[in-house]
């Protein structure tokens, strides 16, 4: 009962910074079997579980980590598995000590009011891990086909985590799954958002592979455009989204034609548009057209890894980067680094070799969790021990006001809360000042799809009968474990819409699609 006192809570070593920022490889190093079933064994497995109720999913750690401290890796993954059937990135990706799971636990909340912090908290994301690591070894991330189909198609616009936890749960309850997405494979912002130096991607092919042999079908290399749109023309609606979704060669799917063509349709699309560098409240700042935009940054990296691997040499790697994105022996403003995703792109440029990394923030407050602030400090100062290169610098409290292109560099005009201006002078400005909830005002989502009067009710359902919506492209960016169980929520919304009597679910449908102007002749 008292192990938690008796075994000193140790959350999972880094590699040392001098090493790991040479190349893309987790920063973790692994539990031995011994301290990975000590860690978990700390658990005290009271009886009102703050760490469940704290956890979006409704995840429940002691019954798993009971299991892993026995020995019984296998059962620890079986109850972790169905509710998260990806909870090996959330053990890697979520903050559990910044307001979730391990910020609940009864050890955290009483060693902390005691004062010992040597024994802080149970290691709760560090045990998902582990379980995870362990079950894909042991060849278990798989579901079983559902021994009897309903008949009825579902078509899901994403591939996402949301979109893959509603996938899942949807095939699970008899109905035919259609993923539609313009990457090469599931994971969304996990696959080319995040570094792999956070959360490898191999994994990610595991899953995919599952789902599968589940009976899940997919449309990579797809992408649903707004209605009214030209199939030859239809770029122009994505002029402000990332540039991987407008240069990829990408087969293009007409929003009413899947709405026509499936009997339940789940935009679990995430959210991609990203917010403007404004000067005042809705105006951009001066030259914003000279930025690139962090998802394009990262996604360039990620990809790079993806195909060349995660010891990359800096040279190598500079080959499957595109031009406007190399930093190597380069200056990089990087505009919003207060956030996850600033941290994510500083850290990506001390590997990519720049010789300078100027990080503006607008406020002098961190948004980013602690733990990948700690990351980038430790990275930068072993780089400036090496002599290679500034490392990063931090200017708080700023506020970028414009941004000029002179000859083969950029001026970024930085303005203080005294009035006075600074010019930073660089070769590459990335901004990284979040993104837009396309759900938060009325009229957003029917601008998104170009249907006017199309509307978002309780966050789900919408004015078209088959349509819902789920995961970030509802609540805005959000943490990974809140859009999975968001879009877990919309699939049993979608799975009651599918049970219903078929004439009336038929005749809603229709009504529907013709007084949205969507529905088909055919």
């Amino acid at each position: 009962m008292l192990e938690y006192m008796r075994i000193t809570y140790m959350p999972p070593a880094w590699r040392s910074a001098s090493e790991r920022v040479g190349d893309w490889v987790e920063i973790w190093q692994r539990y031995s079997q011994l301290e990975a079933a000590e860690q978990a064994s700390r658990c005290i497995t009271c009886n009102d579980r703050p760490c469940q109720t704290s956890c979006p999913l409704g995840q429940d750690p002691p019954e798993w980590l009971r299991a892993a401290a026995e020995g019984r890796l296998e059962d620890a993954h079986h109850l972790a598995f169905p509710l998260s059937p990806m909870y090996g990135y959330l053990g890697k990706l979520c903050p559990q000590d910044e307001g979730l799971c391990q910020t609940g636990c009864t050890v955290h909340r009483v060693t902390e009011a005691a004062g010992m912090e040597e024994y802080n908290t149970i290691g709760i994301g560090a045990g998902e891990a582990d379980i995870w690591e362990n079950a894909v070894k042991a060849g278990k991330i798989y579901w079983k086909s559902p021994p009897r189909k309903t008949g009825k198609f579902v078509g899901v616009i994403g591939a996402g985590i949301a979109a893959t936890y509603a996938a899942i749960s949807l095939m699970q309850e008899g109905h035919d799954v259609t993923m539609i997405d313009p990457h090469d494979g599931i994971g969304g912002l996990i696959r080319y958002g995040i570094p792999d130096f956070k959360a490898q991607k191999n994994d990610l092919d595991v899953v995919q592979n599952g789902m599968v042999g589940a009976g899940i079908h997919f449309k990579f290399g797809h992408i649903v455009i707004p209605h009214g749109h030209d199939t030859r023309s239809w770029r122009d609606a994505f002029n402000d989204k990332p540039e991987s979704f407008r240069q990829a060669a990408l087969t293009p799917i007409p929003f009413a034609d899947l709405l026509n063509k499936y009997d339940a349709v789940l935009d679990a699309s995430g959210a991609y548009k990203p917010n403007q560098i404004t000067y005042t409240e809705n105006q951009p700042i001066e030259g914003y057209g000279h930025v690139v935009q962090a998802m394009d940054f990262l996604t360039s990296y990620n990809k790079m890894v993806r195909f060349a691997g995660v010891n990359v040499s800096q040279e190598e790697g500079g080959r499957y980067v595109p031009p406007q994105h190399r930093v190597a022996g380069k200056r990089i403003v990087i505009i919003g680094a207060g956030g996850d995703t600033g941290q994510d792109c500083i850290r990506t440029a001390l590997r990519a070799g720049a010789s300078e990394v100027t990080c503006l923030h607008r406020s002098d407050v961190m948004r980013a969790a602690k733990k990948e602030v700690k990351a980038a400090h430790q990275e930068s100062d072993a780089l400036l021990a090496a002599g290679a290169g500034k490392g990063m610098e931090f200017s708080f409290s700023v506020h970028p006001i414009k941004i000029e292109k002179v000859g083969d560099e950029y001026i970024v005009y930085v303005q203080k809360n005294d009035g006075s201006v600074d010019r930073i002078h660089t070769d590459l400005v990335v901004s990284a000042v979040g993104f837009k909830n396309e759900n938060k005002n009325p009229g957003d989502f029917a601008r998104k799809w170009g249907v006017p009067d199309l509307q978002v009710f309780d966050g789900t359902s919408t004015s078209i009968a088959n349509l819902f919506v789920g995961g970030d492209a509802s609540l805005g960016a959000s943490l990974l474990v809140r859009a999975g169980t968001h879009a877990r929520q919309g699939a049993d919304v979608i799975d009651a819409y599918l049970r219903m009597r078929v004439p009336s679910r038929k005749r809603m449908v229709q009504e529907t699609l013709r007084s949205h102007n969507l529905l088909s002749a055919a």
